[in-house]
């Protein structure tokens, strides 16, 4: 019978298989849209150096397109005559970007145009290829709001589709060393992950920038459309599509946001917690330093927090979220003369584990406890910040007495 450890590498192997399976559509969206918007780009290049000629409109028509969802969609048709190099020829190709949309109002528009030129029996224009005179179209211009669409599905299923395909080769790699340590040290689980063993831990500032940029710059993406399409709306009388607007301003503030984390990693780096003792022990004393690889000029006191949080995932039919609970938490303040400021900084950190509490959980699944040390420190320009999750569990031994809280020992 196979191992537990071995059962769960097949497993982890199995999930960042299933999560590659479930980036690949994505993926193939994201090329798809990238090849779509380019080629478009191509052919309006092209277009533009195309002869004009006058046409003589045949048919025009404008249209509906209704999904089983009730959304309606518009495209503008038409047949028109033309002649180039005393050779007749007929058109149909109406716009550079063919097929239905609701993109502002650009088919109305072009629809009451072109019909209003039949209807009075006026020529229109027609961008005819010289070097293939059956290729003609009659608006040959860039659409903005319909191009950054095609841009925006390129990059966020692009995005989204590679980001999970690096994301779960990373995770399959982190897993099976994790696997490894976890046949090694079976137990001490406070081994198992590599950011634990030699006990100097990361904060998690760069992944918190590295989150807040992209889910900032994925919202923007988003909200493109309705910042270059709105304002022509509501110029045009629609004043009910203001209300999309509300969602490039939440992009402005979640751009100040992700400018802000960048900033603070650029000035303080990642912040590293030396530990003094691995694993931390309930019952006993979180000790250590915080180490800055920079100055970090606080006007007086740095503000420490260490909590025990528990999350849960809250099922409600279909719907499914993820929420934490605070089961314990203890906040402090280390003084400015207490650190060493300079080239680099040092905050002591020394605080009671209470007993009670439940262990660091190394199983995903529901109820997970996560044991986390945020330090922060007001400062001239962008703050300081970093968090750190730490290994908690019961010792194997009684602490030291030195390790103990001051009531603990008392009592012993």
């Amino acid at each position: 019978m196979p191992s537990i450890p071995s059962l769960r590498s097949e497993t982890n192997r199995y999930g960042a298989g299933c999560l590659m399976l479930f980036a690949l559509p994505f993926a193939a969206v994201g090329v798809g849209a990238f090849v779509w918007s380019g080629w478009t780009l191509l052919e309006w290049r092209d277009a533009s150096g195309w002869a004009e000629v006058p046409a003589e409109l045949v048919a025009v028509e404008l249209e509906e397109h209704t999904d089983s969802e009730g959304d309606t969609t518009y495209e503008t048709t038409a047949t028109y005559r033309y002649e180039l190099d005393g050779k007749r020829y007929t058109g149909t190709r109406v716009a550079i970007d063919t097929g239905a949309d609701n993109i502002g109002r650009f088919q109305h528009r072009l629809y009451s145009d072109l019909r209003a030129a039949q209807q009075n029996r006026t020529p229109v224009a027609a961008y005819v290829d010289p070097d293939d005179p059956n290729r003609a179209v009659l608006n040959r211009e860039l659409r903005p709001g319909l191009f950054a669409l095609k841009g925006i599905f390129a990059m966020v299923f692009g995005g989204v589709g590679f980001g999970l395909l690096f994301g779960a080769r990373y995770a399959a790699q982190k897993m099976a060393a994790e696997a490894k340590l976890r046949q090694r040290f079976p137990n001490e689980p406070w081994r198992w992950k590599p950011e634990w063993a030699n006990g100097r831990i990361a904060a998690s500032t760069r992944t918190a920038a590295y989150v807040a940029i992209a889910f900032a710059v994925l919202w923007n993406l988003i909200s493109l459309p309705a910042a270059l399409i709105v304002p022509g709306e509501i110029a045009a009388g629609n004043y009910a599509a203001a209300v999309a607007l509300l969602f490039p301003l939440i992009g402005i503030g979640l751009a100040a946001w992700a400018i802000r984390a960048w900033l603070q990693l650029k000035r303080f780096k990642t912040p590293t917690l030396l530990l003094q003792r691995l694993p931390v022990a309930l019952g006993g004393r979180l000790k250590g330093t915080v180490r800055v690889e920079s100055e970090v000029p606080v006007a007086a006191d740095f503000g420490l927090e260490l909590e025990c949080v528990e999350t849960r995932t809250v099922r409600s039919g279909k719907n499914r979220r993820t929420e934490e609970s605070l089961l314990w938490q203890k906040q402090w303040r280390v003084p400015r003369h207490q650190c060493q400021i300079g080239s680099f900084t040092t905050v002591p950190v020394d605080v009671a584990v209470p007993a009670e509490q439940p262990a660091t959980s190394m199983e995903d699944g529901d109820g997970t406890i996560t044991w986390r040390l945020e330090v922060t420190g007001a400062c001239p320009g962008p703050d300081f910040w970093s968090r750190f999750e730490l290994p908690v569990f019961a010792a194997a031994e009684a602490p030291a007495p030195n390790d103990m809280p001051a009531a603990a020992a008392a009592r012993s």
